[in-house]
């Protein structure tokens, strides 16, 4: 027998009566659509919903299309008891004040879909303005986590903060609250605070402290705070330290890599430094179906993307122009052209929903202004990646995405390396004096480029300092004059 205090009576309601109550809370639900069709839906709506909340301030969100999930939010009368508020006034800070609703038809097409979350996200916000107005004293701004938890009948539960880590807290809160409603409704009724209490706490600087304070600590100083950043080429060398920067600067990070292994041990670093923040994947370039599989599971773990960098390689294979073969051309596009423009062309396609612009950045090589003697295969592609993001420059431009290069050389990888070894043997010489030839023909007489300096360069590109570069080809190569830009 459960025994429950509301208001001066008490009412007894034995077990089985209780559960029999609540076993009907989600009768009359539809049959729960497949897998596949969830992601589906979470790779089209995400950025959309990322890129509404995220105007002011970036979030990351957390899709929960499980079963448990699908089933709460399809109970009969959930709309109506998700206004009722919150479990307790804590929830409010964690989840917000209240979740927004989303009603989608999901058998029209994809650009209803976006159309009518674009349109009710605005006239909720709407309301969201006017409820602020009601309360707020004069010169009290509204807060940017105005939405943290958002409903959509066959997607699921989607929530939003600054980190991974907060939003997924956010879920565990409203799957409390839901549980809450849901047992009180049982015995008698729920009730939570007045409007107006709700606005004193959600403003409350004692309360906001308890969640901003972490907030303000970790973006103090940080260029890439709550962007979403994929590195293809993240399993050594220059994608490797790109990766580790990025999320040094405040970036959640996809470290992707033919390599899953080190993919998985660059992230694997990443999250015990900061967790939640760092996911990897397997990405073979040649194979588009995985670039699109790729920037379809960043879609689902954050929400979107800010940033992808490029820097998948494949090291020259030296040849003379009278024995070079077709297939030594194709080998060399698939990796440095094929797949970056497959790349450019998915995250394009997730930036332009979002949005919110955000910034392309390719790995390329000073082989891409400066040739080389039988490297004609390696160079042309390099070369053909080169003009194609001039193009996408100002392709993108209109939305607020840009595309920049970096142009480096004798770079300390393990690439880099077995290419100077290649061209030492070639010649007749060691190791020591091939680098040795590198460092002399450079304008600041540099040895080898630490790819942490590299990585530095990128992280700049895709933060708001450069905000006004698009199309630019910036070099780290010490100074080669064959290679300058201009």
């Amino acid at each position: 027998i459960t025994i429950v205090r509301s208001g001066s009576r008490i009412t007894r309601l034995r077990a089985s009566t209780f559960g029999a109550t609540r076993g009907r809370a989600g009768s009359g639900r539809s049959a729960l659509p497949a897998e596949e069709i969830r992601r589906d839906r979470a790779e089209v709506l995400l950025p959309v919903l990322r890129g509404f909340l995220g105007k002011g301030e970036r979030v990351i969100l957390h899709c929960d299309s499980s079963d448990r999930t699908l089933e709460a939010v399809a109970a009969d009368g959930l709309r109506e008891r998700s206004r009722l508020g919150m479990a307790t006034p804590d929830h409010v800070l964690r989840a917000g004040r209240l979740p927004l609703w989303l009603s989608i038809d999901f058998s029209g097409r994809r650009e209803e879909w976006i159309e009518t979350a674009r349109e009710q996200l605005a006239l909720q916000y709407k309301e969201y303005r006017e409820y602020h107005e009601r309360h707020a004293k004069p010169g009290q701004e509204p807060i940017p986590d105005w939405a943290k938890v958002l409903l959509v009948p066959g997607l699921g539960m989607v929530t939003a903060f600054t980190d991974k880590e907060n939003a997924l807290a956010a879920n565990l809160c409203y799957h409390a609250v839901l549980k809450t409603i849901e047992n009180a409704e049982c015995l008698d009724r729920f009730h939570f605070l007045s409007e107006q209490e709700v606005f004193e706490f959600e403003h409350w600087p004692l309360e906001r402290r308890k969640v901003e304070e972490k907030i303000q600590r970790e973006k103090r100083g940080q260029l890439l705070f709550g962007r979403i950043a994929l590195i293809i080429g993240a399993g050594s060398g220059i994608g490797e330290a790109a990766a580790i920067r990025f999320a040094e600067e405040g970036a959640h990070v996809i470290a992707a890599d033919l390599d899953t292994a080190r993919a998985g041990e660059v992230a694997r670093q990443i999250s015990e430094r900061f967790p939640h923040r760092a996911i990897s994947a397997g990405v073979d370039v040649r194979d588009e179906a995985t670039i699109s599989s790729l920037v379809r599971n960043t879609v689902l773990e954050f929400g979107g993307l800010d940033c992808l960098f490029y820097s998948a390689g494949l090291a020259p294979g030296f040849s003379s122009l009278t024995e070079l073969r077709r297939s030594d051309l194709q080998t060399q596009l698939d990796v440095h052209y094929l797949g970056a423009m497959a790349a450019i062309r998915e995250a394009a396609r997730v930036m332009r929903r979002q949005q919110l612009g955000g910034s392309i950045i390719c790995s390329v090589s000073k082989a891409a202004l400066a040739p080389g003697r039988q490297a004609a295969a390696y160079g042309g592609s390099k070369a053909a990646l080169q003009h194609a993001l001039r193009t996408a420059a100002l392709e993108l431009g209109p939305d607020g995405i840009r595309v920049n290069t970096i142009n480096a050389d004798q770079v300390e990888t393990p690439l880099f390396l077995r290419f100077a070894a290649a061209r030492a043997r070639s010649r007749g010489l060691s190791l020591e004096e091939q680098l040795e030839e590198y460092r002399k023909r450079n304008a600041l007489g540099v040895s080898l480029i630490p790819p942490r300096a590299v990585a530095e360069l990128a992280v700049l590109l895709a933060s708001d300092k450069f905000r006004y570069t698009t199309g630019d080809i910036l070099t780290i190569d010490g100074g080669l004059p064959d290679a300058f830009p201009r």
